[in-house]
């Protein structure tokens, strides 16, 4: 918990530019808050090519709901990729401690959850910092 909580200082002084994919999820995820269709969005020539990846789309609405009450910001996706890969690293203390011991449990969680690139892409995810 501890390390999840040093994140949101991150977030907090770094403002991002989204990029690459995030800037896709983040956009799909706002015009699908504001109540439109996937249908629509391909008629209108929104979607693109990512309805060939339907993980695109999936990511799109899990924000997209937190948009529709949290609106329409950076800082509220990044919340919810901070709070996904909290859960994913209890979610691995857990079947670690579960089938071998808990040290080993809290040892493999610490290491997925230090890995410098992982947890800086789970705080900004893909952005790059406006002020560059």
């Amino acid at each position: 918990m501890g390390l999840t909580l040093l994140k949101l200082p991150l977030i907090a002084g770094l403002k991002i530019q989204p990029t690459s994919d995030f800037w896709n999820y983040h956009t799909l995820a706002a015009f699908s808050a504001q109540g439109l269709t996937w249908k629509q969005l391909w008629q209108q020539g929104v979607i693109g090519n990512y309805v060939l990846f339907p993980h695109a789309l999936n990511i799109a609405n899990g924000f997209s709901l937190a948009a529709a009450f949290g609106g329409d910001n950076y800082f509220v996706s990044q919340l919810i990729n901070i709070s996904c890969s909290l859960f994913d690293m209890l979610l691995i203390y857990w079947l670690v401690a579960r089938w071998l011991s808990r040290q080993l449990g809290i040892a493999a969680a610490l290491i997925f959850y230090c890995i410098p690139a992982y947890w800086l892409y789970g705080s900004l995810l893909m952005a790059v910092n406006r002020s560059s």
